[in-house]
């Protein structure tokens, strides 16, 4: 009973209740009475006696019956005043400890039922937050974010789950399919057929080596080797493997560097990767005829707060910081604003019924913000849906790693 924090508030509040009852009493006997003496002598003169008694002094003799009625009275009434202040502080004190606790109690139930639900339900178990700047508001609001927190990543935790399993029980069905055909001579074992089910083979090389990678970024243990990088000159490089791409969708690739560049202090190997992520989701998402821009420039992090979207802007970085600034430009079909937000998702697709042969395994995206990220840059998307899309990563002039 006395471990509840209701009951101990109470207690608290009786027990000091009943220290000042204690304190007023005292002051009652040795200060009030004693006054009251003195106001009975009448005599200036006897006071020093009064407060420094010598033995010959006998107070109580000057008081007479109507003054120790007085005193009696005054005694008794002091002690009921103070039987209903303990009273009242006991009721307050159970008022206020019950207010206080209450809340602390929904919370520990909930954090209690919480081991026990399973996970992506626990927003419905926590109990609603309180309005206020209070403490116990304050927590109560933290509690209940916490919770929807919770089962945002169990959700997310699932779709990944459920998407690594869509993307590789393609290829393993695709692969195993023409395998039972192999073995039942249904197909001959030409060097075609060889050649595709490598490709299969290939193509689940590379989404397992994009979850590694992924792993490894969004754990920040990606291994980066940094040296001066003259940004132009890989940029150059990045949009040259992209060529043969380009061509056979009927694309030109462009190079667009209006002023001088700085170097950049990065991982050359990495940064090639983001280019070309970059550029290859460009190209899938460009009409006919049209031409993927990559557009090199010195510009401050602060660019990045007027982006529609944007990662590892507003982290409390001096946004006037300058650094060099990868656009990549199309005039495709465009995001949706309600799929710009999950643009830099694991797995997302603006459009999901698109097939990973056409629209990727919705990992670039994300592999280039955590990289981006791991140089101590940022990545954000400006994108109208029908006229085009300008990703943009950035990284610092000077080394920042994180």
């Amino acid at each position: 009973m006395l471990r509840s924090l209701r009951a101990r508030l109470t207690i608290s509040f009786l027990l000091v209740a009943v220290a000042s009852v204690g304190v007023i009493g005292v002051l009652f006997k040795n200060v009030a009475a004693l006054q009251f003496y003195v106001y009975l002598e009448r005599s200036p003169s006897r006071i020093v006696d009064l407060l420094f008694p010598r033995p010959y002094l006998d107070v109580r003799a000057l008081v007479g019956i109507a003054e120790e009625q007085y005193l009696a009275a005054l005694r008794q009434s002091l002690l009921q005043a103070s039987v209903g202040v303990a009273l009242l502080a006991g009721l307050v004190g159970f008022f206020l400890a019950h207010r206080l606790s209450k809340p602390l109690n929904e919370l520990t139930r909930a954090a209690t039922e919480f081991a026990a639900s399973r996970p992506g339900q626990l927003a419905a178990i926590a109990p609603a937050p309180r309005k206020g700047e209070g403490e116990v508001e304050k927590l109560s609001r933290a509690f209940h974010a916490m919770a929807l927190s919770l089962d945002q990543h169990e959700q997310q935790r699932r779709q990944f789950l459920a998407d690594v399993a869509h993307e590789l029980r393609t290829p393993l069905t695709i692969i195993q399919g023409r395998l039972e055909a192999i073995l039942d001579g249904v197909i001959e074992p030409t060097p075609e057929e060889v050649a595709a089910l490598h490709s299969q083979a290939l193509l689940m090389g590379r989404l397992v080596h994009d979850l590694e990678m992924l792993a490894l970024a969004q754990a920040k243990a990606l291994t980066l080797h940094m040296e001066e990088v003259d940004p132009v000159t890989l940029a150059s490089e990045a949009l040259q493997a992209h060529v043969i791409l380009a061509e056979r969708e009927q694309l030109d690739l462009k190079l667009d560097v209006p002023d001088d560049v700085p170097t950049v202090h990065a991982d050359p190997d990495r940064l090639k990767q983001v280019l070309s992520n970059l550029i290859t989701n460009a190209i899938r998402h460009s009409h006919a005829q049209g031409t993927v821009t990559l557009r090199v420039e010195a510009a401050p992090r602060r660019e990045g707060t007027r982006a529609d979207i944007a990662y590892g802007v507003n982290d409390g970085s001096d946004l006037d910081e300058l650094g060099v600034a990868f656009s990549v430009i199309d005039h495709g079909v465009g995001i949706p604003v309600e799929a710009l937000p999950t643009v830099f998702e694991p797995f997302s697709r603006v459009d999901p019924s698109r097939t990973r042969k056409s629209g990727g395994s919705g990992l670039g995206l994300a592999i280039v913000r955590y990289l981006v990220e791991a140089h101590g840059g940022a990545v954000w998307v400006m994108s109208r849906e029908g006229i085009g899309t300008r990703i943009t990563a950035w990284l610092p002039a000077q080394a920042k790693t994180v």
